[in-house]
């Protein structure tokens, strides 16, 4: 969550990002967050940017609905700078999927 925090609020902060299961829904995240999502997304990134995202198969409810609705925002973006990768760990339920995930995320984001 903290990830995707600065993604949409500070998208200048980083370059990359490597986000896991973020819970996007209520009461972690309010109406702010939606704004700035859909601002960022509008305004685009002025410099090459990376985003990975996933979460595990069999995650929480509101990790799988949330986070697939704030991926298709992601996917359905043009913008030239921004490489976005999204993925569904297959067989893993949210502790379990996290590692695999960030090894995913990292060889993705760094290369191996």
């Amino acid at each position: 969550l903290f990830v995707a925090w600065h993604l949409v609020m500070v998208p200048e902060v980083f370059d990359d990002y490597l986000i896991i299961a973020p819970p996007l829904a209520p009461p972690f995240v309010d109406s702010a967050f939606g704004r700035a999502t859909k601002q960022t997304q509008r305004r685009g990134f002025e410099r090459p940017t990376q985003l990975y995202l996933a979460h595990a198969e069999n995650d929480l409810d509101y990790v799988l609905t949330s986070v697939r609705s704030w991926a298709s925002g992601w996917q359905e973006l043009e913008d030239a700078n921004l490489s976005f990768h999204f993925e569904v760990i297959q067989g893993h339920r949210h502790d379990a999927g996290a590692i695999p995930a960030l090894i995913n995320g990292y060889e993705l984001l760094y290369g191996r």
